[in-house]
């Protein structure tokens, strides 16, 4: 069954005001050399894999867990993994290692005192799991918490 998930107020906030400086910076750089065009290329594509990222929505099956992004996806195997739940206070002191801390979601690499290193994708800070791999990699995804009391 598929699970969505809204993004958080900050998610809309901040995706709202990258795009909206980005639209200005467009208005106010003169583009007539190759210094503003290679930065706006890279402006570009970064707000671009920050939107590829996003979390859309969640798939669970009796085999698997799967986080559809915009552009890929990222799949569990449940005989694999172990899956907790937390609380917004476990992501409290996170330090951002790679990704966004707020534009299209919380995305990417983080670290924190509590959890240590983890990849996270979610668009908000509510009903949040732990899947940790038998790899020893951590994962932070939005996940319903009435199919982890089942």
């Amino acid at each position: 069954m598929k699970y969505y998930f809204k993004p958080d107020g900050f998610v809309i906030i901040i995706s709202v005001v990258v795009i909206l400086t980005l639209a200005m910076t467009i208005s106010i750089i003169p583009w007539n050399s190759v210094g503003s065009m290679v930065l706006f290329c890279l402006i570009a594509l970064c707000l671009v894999y920050g939107l590829a990222v996003m979390p859309i929505w969640i798939k669970v099956t009796d085999k698997t867990i799967r986080v559809q992004q915009l552009l890929g996806h990222k799949t569990f195997k449940k005989t694999d993994i172990t899956i907790q739940p937390i609380e917004k206070a476990n992501l409290k002191g996170s330090i951002r290692v790679f990704g966004s801390g707020g534009y299209g979601g919380y995305t990417g690499w983080f670290r924190n005192k509590h959890l240590g290193k983890y990849f996270m994708l979610i668009l908000n800070q509510k009903e949040l799991a732990l899947i940790q791999t038998k790899s020893g990699k951590q994962y932070v995804i939005n996940y319903p918490h009435q199919l982890l009391d089942n």
